[in-house]
């Protein structure tokens, strides 16, 4: 097929006058082993979230690295980001972390501290949360939080009862602000600078900024949609990104902006991959759609893209039309480099001896070079029979 070319993010042209670096900044709650509600993302979808990012070269950065960037001390990276939990549950500790870990990614936990228990014994849930109490999920206690914080990841502070800020008197958000970062530094042992607001509440109050900054904070996060830029974001209130189960890495079409790598890129590159045509061919050239067990077949794929030109990986799975395993008998995979318009390949295969007669299904899955993302499917089809090669075959199609 020859050899592949790198795909990267879009990369914008040098401008007249300075600009700053953007570093996206993510936004989680919970990760677990289903998705409940929005507040939560499963294990599989995080796992290849973190994949996706690590393929495409991003680096996950601290907070305090991002405050020297903006002071000019250090460099940042090509693909800067960080990444952020809030509330402080346990499956930062249990199911995020080893994640992150495996991906070579850091994280800070937003930990709202009157909700720490000092043991398994006073652990506590979400039941004070009204919209996700009908999902029960525990909370950290300090022990978890010394472990993973020993272990390189950041410890910010979401005050003490996450109430909204707005409803607070001055010396109600004073308090929540200090006490929450003192027990924070108590009981970790480490300096504590970054704060994430309730709900985010309270982001745009230049008297809140001031109590922040009095109380030793160096800089916050809120809950506002965006990018951060390390030449134009306001320290006190620096936008995220919040992740859903369904910012997933699978690309639709429909819904652009839910595709991770849109989120964190808005002109990362994807391809328009359209009007798939298979064709099914015995090595002797001819067409068919019926074969024998064990025969030796080459697929011929033609489709068309009006997207950017993209590396990728395309895969053919076979299937009974009444088997539920998606993943099917069979599977061929190739790779190309697909430029603009139209695109041919072929893939050569062997059917298993032991296939039954009757029709199989086919899919065609394209994937990027990576094997991460997933740009499109051909959805199920009937594609070839296996039987007596005399029975009439159908057109191609």
């Amino acid at each position: 097929m020859g050899g592949l070319t790198a795909c990267q993010p879009h990369q914008p042209p040098a401008a007249a006058h300075p600009v700053g670096t953007d570093v996206p900044i993510l936004m989680y709650h919970k990760v677990g082993g289903k998705a409940y509600s929005k507040y939560w993302v499963s294990d599989a979808v995080f796992a290849r979230q973190m994949a996706a990012l690590k393929a495409y070269g991003y680096q996950a950065v601290s907070l305090a690295d991002y405050l020297a960037y903006r002071a000019g001390s250090e460099t940042p990276p090509q693909h800067p980001i960080i990444i952020t939990f809030d509330d402080g549950y346990q499956d930062f500790y249990t199911d995020a972390v080893p994640i992150l870990k495996a991906n070579g990614m850091t994280a800070i936990a937003f930990i709202i501290t009157s909700r720490i228990g000092s043991s398994e014994a006073d652990r506590q849930t979400n039941s004070w949360d009204a919209p996700e109490k009908n999902f029960p999920a525990n909370h950290l206690i300090w022990s978890e939080i010394r472990s993973f914080s020993a272990e390189g990841f950041g410890v910010g502070s979401h005050t003490v009862h996450h109430l909204s800020l707005l409803t607070l008197t001055n010396d109600q958000i004073q308090q929540e602000l200090s006490v929450s970062r003192a027990a924070l530094q108590a009981n970790v042992g480490l300096p504590v600078f970054f704060f994430s607001y309730p709900g985010g509440r309270g982001y745009n109050q230049p008297a809140i900024h001031a109590d922040l900054q009095e109380a030793g904070y160096q800089a916050a996060v809120c809950s506002t949609n965006g990018i951060a830029n390390t030449l134009t974001s306001d320290v006190w209130a620096l936008p995220r990104l919040m992740v859903l189960d369904a910012n997933s890495v699978v690309y639709d079409p429909a819904h652009p902006n839910a595709f991770l790598m849109r989120q964190v890129d808005p002109a990362f590159p994807i391809p328009q991959i359209s009007h798939i045509h298979l064709t099914f061919y015995h090595l002797d050239g001819s067409t068919s759609r019926t074969f024998s067990p064990g025969d030796k077949v080459a697929l011929r794929i033609v489709f068309r893209n009006t997207g950017a030109p993209s590396d990728l990986r395309i895969r053919l799975i076979l299937k009974y039309p009444s088997s539920p395993d998606t993943a099917g008998i069979y599977t061929s995979e190739a790779e190309s480099h697909i430029l603009d318009g139209k695109a041919e390949m072929v893939i050569p295969f062997s059917l298993p001896q032991a296939l039954q007669p009757g029709w199989l299904d086919d899919e065609i899955v394209i994937n990027d070079r990576f094997d991460i993302l997933n740009f499109t499917s051909s959805g199920w089809s009937p594609a070839i029979e296996i039987g007596n090669p005399a029975t009439p075959a159908r057109a191609n199609g």
